[in-house]
Parts: C-alpha cells; structure tokens; sequence
C-alpha cells in the first residue's frame, strides 16, 4: 500500500515538476521528460521513449499530457495515468489563472516585459534541446539505412507542409502511410 502511494507521489512530483519548467509548450519539454522517465526512473527503454514522442506528437491535444497519460498508464494503470496528466496540468492552470488575474497590470510593467523576453531564449534553448534529443534518439536507434530513411521522411514532411502548403493533418497520414509502405516492403 505505502509502496503503491509512493509511486503515485513520485509519478506526481515528476510531471509537475516537467510542467512547471516547460516553457514553450510540449516540444520544449521532449528533453527533461526523457531524464526523468528513461534516465532517472526507468520507467521508459529509449525505443519506447522514441515512439512515445512520435505517438504523442502525431495524437491530439498537447504533447505534455499525451505523454503523462502514457507513461502514467503504463506505470500504474488507470490511476497512474490520471495522477500523471493531472499533475501536468496543474502547474499552467493555476499560472495561467495568476496571470489572467494580474494581467492588466503586470504586463505592462518593464519588469514583468523584460522578464518575458528573457523566457524567449529559454523557450528557444529547451525547443533547440528537445530537438537534438528527439534527432539523438531517434538515430541511435536505427542502422544508418534505417536513419537515412528518416531523415528522407522528415524532410518529405517539411517540404509538404512549407512548400506545398499542405495541411499538417494529411501530411502525418502522408508520411506514416509512407513509412508503413516502406516497413510492409522491407525497405525500412
């Protein structure tokens, strides 16, 4: 019993924790959840940390919560999951209420607005990390065949979304379907 609590503490502690220091939303966020669920808890494999972020990037609602539903989830069940998304939500709720409260004053005070765009570099740093992290990852565990691949898939992707002005949505089909053809011909 004390055992079971504990883990719903710590499933607790650990995605409050990724939600108050994840500034810039989800992607932001790719790099410390990978710590602390793969690295310090071990409650992810790197493989599964990689289609994790794949699943919840591709599902949805916002990264964050897609996540901690998962993880949550399979740590503990039902109730681990609704701890986890529960915890990563509260942190920006009750920001989001303080800042909704004091926003007619605050911003619009030097301080607050300098503040503010010192947090630009920070959303940028931990996007720039997220990204390296997912890229490391992602590569790490594939044969350069397997990452050559990816790396065709994703810039397929980039160029239907920016140059062909297609919706996000169907290119996600586009290139899942893509990569479900190149896994069902042993290509990939």
């Amino acid at each position: 019993m004390l055992q079971t609590l504990a883990l719903y503490l710590d499933l607790f502690i650990k995605f409050a924790k990724i939600s108050i220091v994840g500034f810039g939303g989800g992607w932001a966020i790719i790099n410390l959840l990978e710590e602390e669920v793969v690295r310090s808890s071990k409650w992810l494999s790197e493989e599964e940390f990689s289609d994790l972020v794949a699943i919840a990037a591709s599902t949805p609602g916002p990264i964050a919560l897609n996540a901690a539903t998962y993880i949550g989830y399979k740590v503990s069940g039902f109730l681990g999951s609704a701890v986890a998304s529960f915890a990563v939500v509260l942190p920006p709720f009750i920001v989001i209420l303080m800042i909704a409260y004091g926003a007619t004053y605050y911003l619009n005070n030097l301080y607050v607005r300098g503040f503010l765009n010192g947090l630009k570099a920070v959303v940028l740093g931990l996007f720039t990390l997220s990204a390296y992290s997912v890229l490391r990852n992602t590569l790490s565990l594939r044969t350069p065949h397997q990452a050559l691949i990816l790396i065709v898939l994703t810039v397929v992707f980039i160029f239907l979304i920016y140059r062909l002005k297609l919706d996000a949505i169907i290119a996600v089909v586009v290139i899942g379907l893509l990569g479900m053809l190149l896994t069902l011909l042993k290509i990939w």
